[in-house]
């Protein structure tokens, strides 16, 4: 997930995914009183054996989002976040506002600064502006963005996972992202292995890119472990998203 110049350029060969058990929702949204009811998916990604629950809304809350993007209205940050992707040590959700300390704890991390760049977060107002015109602009605009991960028992936030839709590339790309105290105990792998499976089975995405900075040694372990591999060198614009 590094976005500074003379970085890697990877091609994700996705893993196998095969479905245990699947109950899909209809297509129209339904209801159980104030209760909307979403689809969900139970699949099994083959790299980890890990068992990923992967849902996506069909609900009139995307709709009001929309809207108030629209209308430059604030979105609403405070609702409880529902788990994007499970797995046996994780959960995936969507970042909201509340999120914004974890967010300056994250993206003032040396090695985010070196490896990643600096996003110009120092606060918590920089944070929850780095979340609105990010992640939480990339959930109206695409459907999908970069995840909040925590530690599944404790709810306590560790790092970020998701995927990005940028221009300069043909195709969405993965990003992962994780504090010092949790990197070297597989939780990257972890996380990016339930995101691709996530984005092929509950997405639809046939191809997941992954870029990466020559000197980001940890990264490009975890992207090989993926089943990932070097395709060629490409230069981003310095401090792009």
């Amino acid at each position: 997930m590094s976005h500074s110049p003379g970085i890697r350029y990877f091609p994700a060969p996705f893993t196998t995914v095969t479905p245990v058990r699947s109950t899909r929702a209809p297509d129209l949204t339904r209801t159980e009183g104030s209760r909307v009811v979403r689809s969900r998916i139970l699949c099994q990604g083959a790299a980890d054996q890990a068992r990923v629950t992967c849902g996506r809304w069909r609900c009139c809350a995307e709709s009001i989002r929309v809207l108030r993007l629209l209308h430059r209205a604030p979105l609403v940050t405070s609702a409880p976040a529902t788990p994007v992707i499970t797995t046996a040590r994780l959960t995936l959700e969507r970042f909201t506002l509340d999120d914004a300390s974890f967010i300056v704890e994250l993206l003032t991390d040396p090695d985010w600064l070196r490896h990643i760049g600096d996003r110009g977060v120092r606060t918590v107002d920089d944070a929850r502006g780095y979340l609105e015109n990010g992640p939480m602009a990339s959930y109206v605009a695409h459907g999908f963005g970069l995840y909040r991960v925590a530690l599944r028992d404790e709810g306590v936030p560790i790092g970020m996972c998701g995927l990005l839709r940028r221009e300069s590339l043909p195709d969405g790309d993965l990003g992962f992202a994780f504090l010092p105290a949790h990197r070297a105990q597989g939780f990257a792998v972890e996380a990016a292995s339930a995101t691709l499976a996530y984005a092929r089975e509950s997405l639809g995405l046939d191809r997941i890119l992954a870029i990466v900075s020559p000197g980001n040694a940890g990264s490009i372990g975890v992207l090989q472990q993926l089943g990932m591999t070097q395709n060629r060198i490409v230069r981003l614009q310095t401090g792009g998203e």
